[in-house]
């Protein structure tokens, strides 16, 4: 990973096969059986795999021990398809899970951020596959969440948000019963903020 968060995972291309569409897809292995994915912002506001809070994301779980793996929703960059409001993309999300599987990996965990967030927030209605979930800064005021989605170990989120306050970010996880952390002072998109981000993602990780 060559970004500002100064990682060093060793990615690697690969392709995921969703349905009948190709998605390209960047995977960083590790040893053992952990391995996480993560999804992206919105396709339609310019979100992508290379978003730098998604990288940082990575970061945190990397650190953790975990295999990696980020992909491009339908649409999006190399991906074939298009955008389909967040239903194709839940598909996307169980052919990355999928990927991880025949790699090997048993204990899969699941990050979203922004509208990432939402969609495995969807995921998570069906599927009980995904050991750990980390949401960071889901847009609950911009869409329109599960009641709840008991598994979410971790939600994050800026001060600062328009698309997340902390109001409706406290009710979501109280519901969850998730560990909720803010970040004083962070935007959307964790401005100046992303080191802080990793951190907490980090010591999340590491409590049992």
């Amino acid at each position: 990973m060559r970004d500002a968060v100064g990682s060093s995972l060793k990615e690697e291309p690969v392709s995921i096969r969703s349905g009948s569409i190709s998605l390209e897809g960047l995977y960083a292995p590790n040893d053992g059986a952990a391995a996480m994915l993560c999804a992206h912002p919105h396709p339609l506001m310019g979100g992508s795999m290379r978003d730098v809070v998604t990288e940082a994301v990575l970061a945190a779980f990397a650190r953790a021990g975990y295999s990696t793996l980020r992909f491009n929703f339908r649409g999006v960059g190399g991906s074939e398809g298009a955008y389909d409001d967040g239903v194709g993309e839940q598909n996307d999300i169980l052919a990355a899970a999928d990927f991880l599987c025949r790699e090997g990996k048993t204990d899969v965990a699941l990050a979203g951020y922004s509208f990432g967030a939402w969609v495995c927030a969807n995921v998570l209605e069906k599927e009980t596959f995904f050991s750990k979930v980390v949401f960071v800064s889901p847009p609950l005021d911009f869409m329109a969440f599960p009641s709840s989605s008991p598994r979410v170990r971790l939600m994050a989120f800026g001060s600062e948000d328009p698309f997340c306050s902390a109001g409706s970010i406290g009710r979501y996880a109280k519901k969850c019963g998730s560990h909720l952390e803010c970040i004083t002072g962070a935007d959307h998109f964790y401005s100046g903020k992303i080191v802080q981000l990793i951190d907490i993602i980090d010591e999340c990780l590491t409590l049992k």
